[in-house]
Order: structure tokens, then C-alpha cells, then sequence
């Protein structure tokens, strides 16, 4: 019995008219001048499929959409037909009598074309395929006056009658071909497709295909299956695209299976192959670099395959598909550890390998930088382009003799389930009055750079002259003494650095003393305008040039001094943040090398008791409002904001101290070395003992801080001991987190008596102190918390050591110092008391295998008594003594130095 199947297909047309920049359209009513456009469907071709002994014709509608003929042009529709994939690449598609296809044009301008098809005794596994091309014709068009599209293509399928019978897939949506340029780091599109089975569920598989694999009996292209590709969207690898035409398809799989999972029936529909061509590039793109080399120690003699040490190597890929080669070059010209190498001396070793291993014969025994310098050659661009490069960032490479076998004094653990803050960094302070010195490039380079001390924390004042803030900084950078007010925070952001900006008063034209000086406090009214007046700050720095990371309201709220302040009550900071909520929002910041959206608000940074802060930190709007604390130490400095439960994760920045002798005859004596410890214990304090984020200090060039200013017998611009002394936490712990840490063992007294070792443990916000021991006994203290943090005991000091590890667990350092010890009227003399640790094993966790290790030492000048202002040896690198296993390091510890150590895991 033969059936006869009469329905329509639809096709709408809609036409979009883009606009052309950079041309002069000179329009000529009715006719514009302009290129011609290309037709857009908005509506394909619907497929169907249908039971061949039963079906219900579908109710075809139109989506209307206006064309303009005599603007845009006039369009025509050729509808074509074909049985087979094969036919339709081939181009032997035929064409549908015009009697078949009707167009119709609306008074609205909308244009519906239809074709009213008769299909003839269709069998069961029949399709019947159609598309229409669609042509704007406009002769009045610039350039090409005619433009042609194709349609996706619509199938009409036929399976068997029956429940049993699987339908095949319709298709909704085709993938779409595209052009991509070789040379490019071109993003490839996914090929997507859509479809929908009356019963089943539908399985995808996609090919890759050429022309020249040509097709099966039924028409089918041979293509070939792409491994793991089973999704209804394909990723195109772009490495695997050739120059030229590029062809992909799906397969999809209605799949019919019974309750148990037994398949049925399958019905298989395919999409027609899509082209992804290929253009020849302009010029080869850089490769990229995932994974950089990673320095490393060798030791003479050791067997690399049994401690599991590899070679220096580099991850990179070419973005374009093209080939990479990789040139490996050493640098042994002016090394220095702990300093950039330099640009020149690099010669090339090595063959072409993304993997390399140094020489490390005894006669290699030394450090140098290695480097790998990475080309991209592709033959797809135009020629005399056909390279590119890229260098790798220097790796450090030691090769040092066997250390001796020691049997330790003490040894050192790491505990990384004890987890403590994140370190965010270290820095110091600079003012805008007159009576203080203003850091040079020399002085900036010398905080800053990591060949040197490697600070990244900036604090600024906000000079509170005018209510305009324009106005206010303008009158500040046109002082002699602060003409480096944008320049500073540059460099600063130049080394991926911190800047915050702390203003010390507001306008007085807002105080209820009508003065910047302590006394007044911030009118209510003015709460909006202050608040305004900050973020305009924050805005003004960015516009020119001088982007910060931080803002805070005031400078010590709770403390009044004789010169610019202001006095702020617990609830008037949590008022002021309940009425202006986080009013930098959308002023962009800039802080660790690269721009944040918002700059982070901060509380007022308290003096003495921080719980001041409480009344913002418990009103959930207010404490909305705050991004991150801050506090300075001086009064009642083991207070901690550390574990309020409503401090929500968020940072607590130490942001000014200083300590000095308080009296002109005994000012030269702070930048000596037997002095850096009261500085180093404040350090501790802050970072160990308050879980603090970072550290910063009340100046950085002065007598007493880091960078000599040339008074009490300083030298102008020479880096102090305390500045060596804070670079071992610069150097060693920024964007870390702190880490519990055990040691045992003994220690020497000054003496020469071996006792035991009693640890302190690892601190919190609490003031646990050091286990004394049994009454009577001579213990040694190692502090996890010391017991007096007021003042430092010279008289009796404790070691310190604290432990720190990188984010992903593949960097862990150490940090060890021992204070001297003296009850010498003149001060501590360097040698006469404090422990000596002697040597240290430290010891690696459980899988953490050492694949290098860095250690700085800092020390008085050899010979002096430690009251010299040499710095020369205060930043040396020296060797670390790694057990065969690599598993353990052992180093040596004499007192009235500073040793820090660096490991790097395999």
C-alpha cells in the first residue's frame, strides 16, 4: 500500500542591518549607498521525524521580521533537496521547482517563504533532506551588490510503526562552521548541537573528517571517531587544525532500552559535516609558560634516580600549533644568591629538551642561574615570521659537596596541621611633615627590590588641609618635603606591594573643635561628606598613576596627642560605618601586582586596646562596611583581634610602632646590631604571638628603623640592622601561612652548660608564656610566646623559631634568631650571654621531599663587639647541609644571630 505525505517546511528570513563605522553614507532617498547586507535567518528549517504508518502533519508557523527592499535590498529563495550526506558535499543538491515555493510580504514588510513538499512512498529508514539559500540583491550597493546564505538543513525521517520502534533524533540546532587565523592564540568556539527524540534517550560521538576519506554505500562520510568526544558540544583542539578546510560532524544515537537496560532499537541521525577553516597567520605567537623551572641543589656523588630529584625542567605550550624547541643557557657571571642575576653572561648548554641536568661534577661544585629559552616555530604564517620566543624566569642552581654527619643539639618540626594567619607582608611607614626624611629611588630600591631587603607594605598620610581633596594634595606635592607623594607608592606598586593611606585628621571644618589637632571629634553630619572625601582620595590616587590597596578612617581613634587627630568613640565608628556602608565601592585599588575592584576600607587603626573596635565588629551593618582591621601596638600590646568570632576571616594589619631610647646621648645606640632585638621581638609579637597579617613600622628611614637618614651616626641612605633583621620575614614568609612548629633537644648557655630545651608551644591571642620547668633546674627557653613583650628581657631571652608554608604546601621556611644577653650598664655586648643553639636538624613533614633549600644568616661584622652599624654581613646566603635522603637539613646556630631557611619540595 503506498501513502502520499503533502506538508509544508517554513523558513523565515530576518535581516538585520549592521551599522558600518568609518564610512560617509550619503543617503539618496530611497536608495543608501552602502555595503551590502547579509541576510540573517532567524528561524531554520524545523526536521521531523514520523512513524511511517502513522502522523499527524505539524501546524507551521512563521516569526515575522521586517526587511526593507528598497533600503536594504531585494531578497530571493531557492529551496534545494537531497537524499544523501554525500550529495549535499558534493554540491549535487537539486533544485525544488519553483511551483513548490511561495513567498508572501506583509504591508509590515515581513517576508514568510514556504515550500509545499509531496513525498512518495517513503520506507522505513528513508530521510529526505532540504535548505534554502537565501540572496539580498541591492544594485546600488557599494561593492558587491549580491550576498548569499545557506540555511541549516532540515531531514525528514521515517522509522518503523510500533512501541518498540526507536524514533530518529531530530535535530534543532546545527553546529556552525567558523575561520580561525593560524599565528593567532585563537580562541576556538565549541561546535554545538541540539536535538529531541520522541522515545530513547540520545548518545553523541563526533568525527573529524576530509574530503579525500570519501563516504560509505549509504552516503555516510567515513569519518574518523574522536576519542572521548561524547557530548552534545566538541572543543576543537587548535593544535590539531591544519591550515586549510577542516571538517566535524556528530553522530547521534537515539538509543530505545527496556526497564533492565537492554536495548531495543536504535535509530541513528548525523549532522552535515561543518567546515572550520584555517587561514595562513601574519606571524608566530609566543609560546606560554605553565610551570617555570625550579631551582635546585645538587649534591656531588648522590644518586639522583634513589633520592627522586629530577632535572630542571619547564612547562610550555605552543597557542598557535605550532612546533616548540627549547635552548637551555647558564649564567655564572657576578652570581650572587638572593640577588637577580644579571642580564649579560648567559651562554648556551644543553640540548633541545623541555628538560635538562646541569653538570654537577665536584669540578662543577658552585651556583649558577639557569634558563630556558623557549621558540615557537610555525610554518603556517607569513614568511620571515615564523618564530617567536620566550624566556623562562631563572632558576638557582647549587652543587655543593656531601655535608658532614652531625649528631644535632636540637631539632626543629614542622606541624602543617596547626595552621595559623596568612602573612600578606612587611613594611614601614613615610609622612608627609616637614620634620621627617623622604625616601629616594635609592632608599625604595633598597626596601623594595628583592635583591635586597624585599618589603611589599606602604603607609602614606592623608593630609587634612582642605574639604577639597584635589586642592589638599595639591598643596602637599608642591612641598619640598613631600614632592614624592605619588612617586613612592609607585615604585612600591612596581613591586607588587601594599599601599595604604591613614588620614590623621579630617578637615577641621567638620570637627566639633574646629582644629586638626586631638581634642574634637567628627560631627554626625559630616559623616557622608568625610566618607565622600575618603573615596575621592582613593579615586585621585589612581588617576594619577598612584593606586592604593587600603583606606582607613583614622589614625589612632582612641588616642589623643598633640598634633593632627581626632577623637573617635567605639559607637561613633560603628555609627559612621552604619550610615556610609563600604564607600570606596567601585573606586578600583591596586595591591600584589595586580587591580581589585573595590579599595579595601579599614577601621580606625587603634592605639592601646584595639577592643575598641568590638562595637563595628558586632553591628552586622557596620561590620558589612569593613573590609580589614588594623591596629598599632603600643600601650597594651599583647590585645589581640585575633579569634573574635566576628572578625569573619578577615586580615588584621599592625600598622605602625616604633621603638628607640628615648633620650639624645643614647639615640646612636638603636641602630646597632645589639639592638635589633627589642625590634625583632616585636616582630615576633605581632606575627606570633598576635597572629597579625603584616607589619608595619613607624618610620622607615630613621635612626631607628631601616634605612639610615644620617643622624645618631647613621649613614643617609645605608640599610640599618633592623632593616636586615625584617627582611629574613620579608624574604621568607610573605604570602605564607604560619605554621605550628615543635623543637627539642638542649641548647648552650653562655657558659658553656648543655640544658634542656623547654618550648613555648605555638601562641594564640593568648599569653601562655614558656614552661618553667622543675623548680630548681637550669632550663633553656625556645619561645613560641615570650613573656614579656613590653620590653624585651635582655636578661633573660629566649630563642625563637617559627615556621611558615607556601599556599599550595610546596614551600616551607623556618625562621631562628637568638638574642644577645647582657647585664652590662652600657648595654648588651655581643658574646656575653644569650643561647647558642649549635647545630639543628630540620626536619621535613611526611612527603615532603627537599629538592632545594636557601638559608640567609645575619651577624655583626666578625670581630666587633656588635655595636658597629655594618651591614655587611647581614644578608649573606650560605649552603644548607641536606641529609642524603633529603629529608631532613641540618644547620648550625651560634648566639646574637638571625638565621632563616628556605625549602623547596620535589
Amino acid at each position: 500500500m503506498s501513502k502520499r505525505f503533502v506538508f509544508a517546511i517554513t523558513a523565515v528570513c530576518m535581516v538585520i542591518a549592521f551599522a558600518f563605522t568609518g564610512c560617509d553614507l550619503t543617503v539618496n532617498d530611497p536608495i543608501r549607498n552602502v555595503p551590502i547586507f547579509s541576510p540573517y535567518i532567524s528561524t531554520q528549517p524545523k526536521s521531523y521525524s514520523f512513524p511511517i504508518d502513522s502522523y499527524v502533519l505539524p501546524e507551521l508557523e512563521t516569526v515575522i521580521f521586517e526587511w526593507e527592499e528598497k533600503l536594504d535590498g531585494q531578497l530571493s529563495f531557492e529551496w534545494y533537496t537531497f537524499r544523501t550526506i554525500e550529495q549535499f558535499m558534493k554540491g549535487d543538491a537539486v533544485l525544488v521547482p519553483e511551483s513548490a515555493v511561495t513567498t508572501e510580504t506583509n504591508e509590515d514588510g515581513d517576508i514568510t517563504t514556504k515550500i509545499s513538499l509531496s513525498i512518495t512512498d517513503p520506507a522505513i529508514g528513508d530521510k529526505f533532506y532540504y535548505y534554502v539559500e537565501i540572496t539580498n540583491t541591492n544594485e546600488d550597493a557599494i561593492g558587491d551588490k549580491s550576498s548569499t546564505i545557506r540555511s541549516d538543513v532540515a531531514a525528514i525521517s521515517f522509522y518503523d510503526e510500533g512501541e518498540y520502534a526507536a524514533a530518529f533524533p531530530v535535530i534543532t540546532m546545527s553546529p556552525a562552521g567558523t575561520s580561525y587565523i593560524m599565528g593567532r592564540s585563537a580562541a576556538v568556539a565549541p561546535l554545538e548541537v541540539r536535538a529531541e527524540s520522541d522515545n530513547g534517550g540520545i548518545q553523541y560521538q563526533w568525527f573529524a573528517f576530509k574530503t579525500a576519506d570519501g563516504y560509505n554505500a549509504s552516503g555516510v562520510p567515513n569519518g574518523t571517531p574522536i576519542q572521548g568526544q561524547l557530548t552534545r558540544t566538541y572543543l576543537p583542539v587548535l593544535t590539531d587544525l591544519n591550515v586549510g578546510d577542516n571538517y566535524f560532524y556528530a553522530m547521534l544515537t537515539n538509543v530505545l532500552a527496556d526497564q533492565g537496560g537492554t536495548v531495543i532499537d536504535t535509530a541513528v541521525s548525523y549532522t552535515m559535516p561543518v567546515k572550520i577553516e584555517m587561514l595562513m597567520g601574519e606571524k608566530a605567537e609566543a609560546p606560554r609558560i605553565n610551570s617555570q623551572p625550579k631551582g635546585i641543589v645538587y649534591v656531588v656523588g648522590e644518586n639522583l634516580s634513589a633520592t627522586g630529584v629530577s632535572k630542571l625542567s619547564v612547562g610550555s605550550v605552543s597557542i598557535d600549533g605550532g612546533q616548540l624547541s627549547w635552548q637551555w643557557q647558564k649564567n655564572v657571571t657576578g652570581i650572587q644568591e638572593g640577588k637577580t642575576p644579571p642580564a649579560v653572561g648567559w651562554v648556551d648548554v644543553g640540548t633541545n629538551s623541555s628538560e635538562f641536568l646541569p653538570d654537577i661534577s665536584t669540578a662543577s661544585a658552585g651556583i649558577a642561574f639557569y634558563r630556558v629559552v623557549v621558540t615557537n616555530t610555525n610554518q603556517y604564517v607569513q614568511q620571515g615570521h615564523e618564530t617567536a620566543v620566550i624566556t623562562s624566569s631563572p632558576a638557582l642552581v647549587k652543587v655543593q659537596a656531601a655535608g658532614s654527619s652531625v649528631t644535632p643539639n636540637a631539632i626543629v618540626e614542622f606541624d602543617l596541621n596547626d595552621e595559623w594567619q596568612f602573612i600578606r607582608g612587611y613594611g614601614g611607614m613615610e609622612t608627609t611633615w616637614g620634620n621627617f626624611f623622604q625616601s629616594n629611588d635609592s632608599d625604595m630600591e633598597l626596601m623594595f627590590s628583592p635583591d635586597y631587603l624585599g618589603y611589599n607594605m606602604w603607609r602614606i598620610m592623608i593630609p587634612p588641609i582642605s574639604t577639597n581633596i584635589e586642592e589638599n594634595i595639591a598643596e602637599i606635592v608642591s612641598r619640598s618635603y613631600a614632592d614624592r607623594y605619588y612617586r613612592n607608592p609607585q615604585i612600591v606598586n612596581s613591586y607588587n606591594g601594599y599601599v595604604m593611606a591613614s588620614p590623621w585628621s579630617m578637615p577641621k571644618e567638620w570637627k566639633s573643635n574646629n582644629s586638626i589637632n586631638s581634642g574634637g571629634h567628627l560631627i554626625y553630619r559630616y559623616y557622608k561628606q568625610y566618607a565622600a572625601y575618603l573615596r575621592a582620595y582613593a579615586r585621585h590616587m589612581a588617576n594619577n598613576g598612584a593606586p592604593i590597596y587600603a583606606i582607613s578612617i583614622q589614625n589612632e581613634p582612641n588616642y589623643a596627642g598633640g598634633y593632627d587627630g581626632c577623637e573617635w568613640e567605639p559607637k561613633e565608628m560603628m555609627n559612621f560605618f552604619r550610615e556610609v556602608g563600604r564607600f570606596t565601592q567601585g573606586v578600583r585599588g591596586f595591591g600584589g601586582g595586580k587591580v581589585i575592584p573595590t579599595v579595601l576600607t579599614v577601621n580606625g587603626e587603634s592605639a592601646n586596646n584595639p577592643n575598641i573596635n568590638h562595637a563595628a565588629m558586632e553591628d552586622p551593618i557596620a561590620n558589612a562596611g569593613i573590609d580589614l582591621f588594623a591596629r598599632h601596638v603600643y600601650g597594651e600590646q599583647t590585645a589581640s583581634l585575633w579569634g573574635h568570632p566576628n572578625l569573619l576571616g578577615r586580615e588584621v594589619w599592625m600598622t605602625e610602632h616604633n621603638i628607640n631610647s628615648a633620650s639624645e646621648p643614647a639615640y646612636p645606640q638603636d641602630s646597632t646590631w645589639n639592638f635589633i632585638w627589642r625590634f625583632m621581638n616585636d616582630v615576633d609579637l605581632v606575627i606570633r604571638l598576635n597572629n597579625e597579617n603584616a607589619f608595619v613600622w613607624w618610620v622607615v628611614k630613621r635612626f631607628y628603623s631601616f634605612i639610615g637618614e644620617g643622624a645618631a651616626s647613621t649613614t643617609d641612605g645605608s640599610i640599618l640592622p633592623r632593616g636586615w633583621g625584617m627582611a629574613h620575614y620579608s624574604k621568607f614568609t610573605i604570602d605564607k601561612t604560619r605554621v605550628g612548629v615543635k623543637v627539642t633537644g638542649s641548647i648552650n648557655t653562655a657558659a658553656g652548660a648543655t640544658v634542656p630545651i623547654v618550648f613555648g608551644g605555638n601562641s594564640h591571642h593568648t599569653h601562655n608564656g614558656f614552661l618553667p620547668g622543675i623548680a630548681g633546674s637550669l632550663t633553656a627557653r625556645v619561645d613560641a610566646a615570650n613573656v614579656n613583650h613590653t620590653d624585651f628581657d635582655l636578661d633573660n631571652p629566649s630563642a625563637r623559631v617559627t615556621a611558615f608554608k607556601s599556599q599550595d604546601g610546596n614551600e616551607l621556611s623556618v625562621i631562628l634568631w637568638t638574642p644577645t644577653l647582657s647585664t652590662a650598664a652600657s648595654g648588651p655586648v655581643l658574646g656575653n650571654g644569650g643561647y647558642e643553639f649549635g647545630d639543628v636538624q630540620i626536619r621535613m613533614p611526611d612527603g615532603f621531599k627537599i629538592r632545594s633549600a636557601s638559608a640567609m644568616r645575619s651577624t655583626a661584622l666578625n670581630g666587633n663587639d656588635g655595636k658597629s652599624r655594618n651591614t655587611q654581613d647581614m644578608g649573606v646566603f650560605e649552603n644548607v647541609n641536606i641529609a642524603a635522603d633529603r629529608e631532613s637539613a641540618i644547620v648550625n646556630l651560634p648566639r646574637s644571630q638571625i638565621l632563616s631557611v628556605k625549602f623547596i619540595k620535589e
